[in-house]
């Protein structure tokens, strides 16, 4: 008479199989999420650098392009964008 407690090879190597395919599913969603997440930064970093040129531009044009000249002083124009400018939103 078998123990209740032995199971045969066959279960064993299907207990083992299922755990496998279950492993190997839990990694390509994982792999999966990991994609779309990394995509989506991708768009928003995208995105936020063509905000950061359209900016710059906006800034440039609101620079005067000639300086009137006053007797006894040299005047001069230096213009420098940051780089990033992050803003904080209340809701």
């Amino acid at each position: 008479m078998r123990s209740s407690n032995c199971a045969s090879p066959s279960r064993k190597f299907t207990n083992k199989l299922v755990l496998y395919l279950g492993v190997f599913l839990l990694y390509l969603v994982g792999e999966r999420v990991m994609h779309a997440f990394v995509s989506s930064e991708i768009v928003r970093k995208t995105q936020l650098e063509a905000d950061q040129i359209a900016a710059r531009q906006i800034q440039k044009t609101l620079q005067p392009e000639t300086l009137e000249e006053l007797a006894g002083y040299e005047l001069g124009v230096l213009y420098e964008p940051f780089r990033a400018v992050e803003a904080t939103t209340l809701t």
